[in-house]
């Protein structure tokens, strides 16, 4: 219902997730049925779906996953949310009319990622949450043929939107599969450091989304796949408000009641994040995680049976309220409010201003601050999904009606996949006598459609009875046509989806497919062997010497990092190939960003490719699509959250060797676009280095900072 309640409350378009290959897996996504009900809602309000297919996709679902994309081309979805750059070339390949968008777990934060997406196919890119205002301005203004989408409200993860392995490679259950057990989350030991020094404050821009606008930003994102229907309408209520308003002054009080509204249906501690450049240390919760409402004032009193606290807001019997009881409190005293006083008076309601006298099991100390965490006038009204039509697909066709003496003939033509089919029916007009007069009416109508044909029947139908004559085209005659046509439109549709399965490559194995010698691929499949010596990551940085890459046989690898907030590294690699031309180079992609430079390079002898781990290699599409970007690719690592038996499998089907990554190597769980002795370090504590040491539930970490990019290692990694 929150896709209903969100076209209600003025969103202009919905993204949503199927029962599989979407990043919020726990959520309750949407089956078929539920799909074509949203979708006719959405045709009669004008109103667009966008579906989220943005996880890692492995090779032996893409049979599953096609039939899915089949119904989506069929119902003409507005746009396909995507991560696995195997799908992008299977939807370019098969399904070139659905645009593709690139999700957030792209990680396309460069303007070599938003030309390679472009070059893709890439119709939109929903920009990463890490990114400020002035850098989506500048996308906007240099790919003015693209369309960019920023999150403006919402819950933010630690680790930069797909580059997150803590919840895979710890628990198996990967956040690039939409499974993440949140370890962001959760409470970490640590010396000088906050009790959740992971857990990100929700992105909260309020009224300065005005300032996305006049950036030419396309979409204004909302997250919540998670949250209830209240939170999407009440949240879509608020922005639309301020959006709406853009051109005139808001009324205050009514902005202030849709913002209060919007934390009572759900609020953690937020910022304008750093969307707008918040300082760094508010970046992360200091205290509880979870939803914590509105203030709503502070406690001045203790009474024998609660606490007075004077009222910041309304409230009403029936909300809930919360309150801290102690300064060191961690997790807040709820409060249903039963029964309130106000100047020792009972009273339903309290306005803002009253001193309200609530009874409390637990008497907090006074000074601490109270907190409205529900309304009750909140409560949307429920809808069950019975009261919504499923989509019927429009079925372009040619209507014509021939008669005879005795009967009327319906031929209905229509165009599937270039091929011609006709049906022929016998229409039942006894006892109506004007055949000629109904013939010139069906024919004059040029319909197009089966929808069109059903509502002329009607009109036919509905004058008939007001005529008082006899109903022209009975409906369960005209279903009954209906329906044999349906029935020959799915055996062509099967029979299609046959034929598709057929066009799909079964393999990509060319006929001078690259080999790894066996010292070699032992080396690399070690994947500790080819980080810098003097690095605490697993990649390059500015500062790496020459001497400092790793080597073997001659030959020198540098992996770029998967996130560069700068152009430093790049042109830092640049100068050590352009100064060493006798030496050669395996450069690690990590991003799609990083593919420019094959292009860049393509004509260098020294230089030759691979693809690093963190551009994930799941399926045989993913490197039918990297092989046609360059031949220079000399291996890949299998999806480092994968299994050694799926492994197995795309190995021999891929187009340049494929390396499992051996399973004692310890890749970065998160990757920060940020410092975590700036944001996580308690108040007044200056580090003495930049490497910390961390715990959570007897596992051991390291936290590393390099180049303003946080990087958190574990020190045991759990089997795969």
């Amino acid at each position: 219902m929150s896709g209903y309640y969100a076209f209600e409350a003025g969103a202009d378009a919905v993204y949503l997730g199927l029962q599989k290959f979407s990043a919020r897996e726990r959520a309750q996504n949407f089956s078929q049925t539920e799909l074509l009900k949203l979708k006719e809602l959405a045709v009669k309000k004008n109103k667009k779906i966008y579906i989220a297919l943005n996880t890692i996709i492995k090779d032996d679902e893409f049979d599953r996953l096609n039939d899915e994309l089949y119904l989506l081309d069929q119902i003409k979805v507005d746009g396909i949310i995507v991560q696995d750059i195997g799908l992008v070339y299977v939807l370019r390949r098969n399904f070139p009319v659905l645009r593709v968008h690139a999700s957030t777990q792209m990680a396309l934060h460069t303007n070599d990622g938003v030309m390679m997406a472009k070059e893709m196919g890439v119709r939109r890119i929903v920009l990463p949450r890490e990114l400020d205002k002035d850098t989506v301005k500048d996308f906007a203004d240099r790919f003015p043929d693209m369309e960019f989408e920023v999150f403006i409200h919402g819950a933010v993860c630690y680790s930069f939107s797909g580059v997150c392995l803590a919840s895979g490679l710890l628990y198996g259950r990967s956040g690039n599969r939409g499974e993440c057990a949140q370890l962001c989350r959760c409470r970490f030991e640590g010396k000088n450091t906050r009790d959740f020094p992971f857990a990100c404050r929700d992105l909260f821009s309020g009224s300065r989304v005005r300032e996305l606008v006049s950036c030419r930003v396309k979409s204004l994102k909302i997250e919540g796949r998670l949250k209830q229907p209240n939170y999407v309408f009440h949240t879509v209520k608020y922005y639309r408000y301020i959006i709406d308003t853009l051109q005139e002054d808001t009324d205050p009080e009514k902005l202030k009641t849709l913002e209060n509204n919007v934390h009572y249906v759900f609020s953690r501690e937020h910022n304008q994040g750093k969307l707008f450049c918040a300082p760094a240390e508010s970046l992360i919760v200091k205290k509880y995680q979870r939803h914590r409402g509105k203030k709503a004032g502070e406690v001045v009193a203790a009474t024998q049976s609660g606490f007075i606290f004077q009222a910041e807001v309304s409230i009403s019997r029936q909300d809930v309220i919360s309150v801290y009881l102690t300064r060191d409190e961690e997790v807040p005293f709820k409060i249903p409010v039963r029964e309130m006083m106000v100047h020792n008076i009972h009273t339903e309601k309290c306005r803002a201003g009253d001193l309200v006298t609530i009874d409390s099991e637990k008497i907090p100390d006074i000074g601490q601050e109270v907190y409205k965490l529900y309304s009750r006038e909140l409560e949307l009204p429920g809808i069950r999904h019975d009261n919504f039509d499923e989509f019927k697909l429009s079925l372009p066709c040619r209507v014509e009606v021939h008669s005879d003496s005795r009967e009327m003939f319906l031929s209905l033509s229509f165009t599937i996949y270039g091929q011609q089919y006709t049906k022929k029916f016998t229409v039942n007009t006894k006892g109506y006598e004007e055949k000629e007069n109904l013939q010139k009416r069906i024919s004059a109508a040029n319909l197009k459609t089966m929808r069109g044909i059903w509502q002329l029947i009607l009109e036919l139908n509905a004058a008939g009875a007001k005529e008082k004559t006899t109903v022209k085209i009975q409906s369960k005659q005209l279903i009954s046509i209906f329906k044999q046509v349906y029935e020959l439109l799915q055996t062509i549709q099967e029979e299609e989806q046959k034929q598709l399965q057929k066009r799909i490559p079964a393999g990509v194995v060319f006929a001078d497919k690259k080999e790894l010698s066996g010292e070699l691929y032992t080396f690399v499949s070690d994947r500790t062997n080819l980080n810098p010596r003097s690095s605490r990551t697993t990649f390059v940085s500015a500062g790496t010497k020459y001497e400092e890459l790793a080597e073997y046989d001659g030959t020198k690898f540098i992996s770029l990092p998967p996130v560069m907030l700068t152009d430093d590294i790049k042109n830092h690699v640049r100068e050590i190939i352009l100064l060493h031309p006798d030496t050669r180079f395996l450069i690690g992609l990590n991003n799609i960003g990083h593919l420019a430079l094959c292009n860049e390079f393509s004509s260098s002898a020294n230089v030759v490719f691979f693809v690093d781990y963190f551009l994930y290699i799941a399926n045989r599409y993913t490197m039918k699509f990297l092989s046609a970007i360059s031949d220079k690719i000399q291996f890949g690592y299998y999806w480092i959250e994968g299994k050694i038996e799926e492994y197995t499998c795309v190995r021999e089907l891929s187009a340049f060797p494929i390396v499992f990554a051996d399973l004692s190597f310890t890749p970065p769980l998160f990757v920060r676009a940020g410092d975590f002795s700036l944001e996580s370090m308690l108040d007044g504590v200056v580090p003495e280095m930049e490497q910390f040491c961390l715990e959570n539930a007897g596992k051991k970490f390291t936290v590393s900072v390099e180049n303003k990019v946080t990087y958190i290692f574990s020190r045991k990694q759990k089997d795969r």
